[in-house]
């Protein structure tokens, strides 16, 4: 995840405010059995010993525009308080307190809601996002990535299962899915709006999906979508629509 500037990167948002991204088109018929989450520790700081008032540091990427560099930052937190309910999957959903850091242009404690997955990873709401983190003194790195993962170099291979199991995890873990979001979403706007919203949706979906099905067409139901893959199928469809006069 990359942060620009001044723009701090963990503004922090309530529960019932996280909204996710569009739902990709091809989840629903792609998306077998998914077996249920597995059990999770409702409350994982308690059970490693950690208290309200306890620091962590947690794993960021921070490109700052002075320099236009990406930088790794294991940024200082502490365990400000427990927010009232809990994420999609039953875990407390604490506030974590980031330290200043004026060198970085971030000159003022700020805030964000979390959850804790396991040893070294949370789950940000605002960002939606899993984050590495550790305790405070620990110097637990994460593992870096395998040597030949992927296909040509620089190229981020994914299957579209994966990006189904991506899409139910996100989803189980905000407590709602991203179709009730988009449809709250909606119903605050006026309905000639939101009607005009939906169906601009509904031709740029088809048009993602058209494109996909000609890529299997081609290729043979075997192909692995890239993310140069989807990059074309969404800026045809965006130009799709701007043809149709929908954006």
């Amino acid at each position: 995840m990359e942060q620009q500037g001044a723009a701090l990167p963990w503004a922090q948002q309530s529960v019932g405010e996280q909204h996710g991204g569009a739902a990709l088109p091809w989840a629903q018929q792609t998306a077998q059995d998914q077996q249920g989450p597995e059990a999770v520790d409702p409350d994982l700081p308690a059970t490693l010993g950690l208290s309200v008032g306890d620091r962590v540091e947690v794993l960021w990427e921070v490109t700052v525009n002075e320099t236009n560099e990406s930088t790794r930052k294991w940024w200082g937190a502490e365990l400000s308080r427990r927010e009232d309910g809990t994420d999609g999957e039953g875990r407390t959903v604490y506030v974590l307190r980031y330290d200043p850091d004026k060198d970085m242009g971030f000159d003022e404690h700020e805030e964000c809601c979390v959850t804790f997955l396991e040893d070294h990873y949370l789950w940000d709401l605002g960002q939606d996002e899993e984050l590495p983190w550790r305790q405070v003194g620990h110097t637990w790195e994460p593992p870096p990535p395998l040597a030949g993962d992927g296909a040509a170099e620089g190229a981020e291979v994914f299957s579209l299962a994966d990006l189904a199991a991506d899409i139910e995890t996100r989803e189980r873990r905000r407590g709602r899915t991203l179709d009730e979001e988009a449809a709250a979403m909606l119903s605050e706007m006026p309905q000639e709006r939101a009607m005009a919203i939906a169906s601009g949706f509904r031709s740029f979906s088809e048009a993602i999906s058209t494109h996909i099905a000609g890529l299997y067409a081609q290729h043979g139901s075997d192909y692995v979508v890239t993310a140069a893959d989807v990059q074309a199928a969404t800026a045809a469809a965006r130009a799709a629509l701007r043809q149709g006069g929908a954006l």
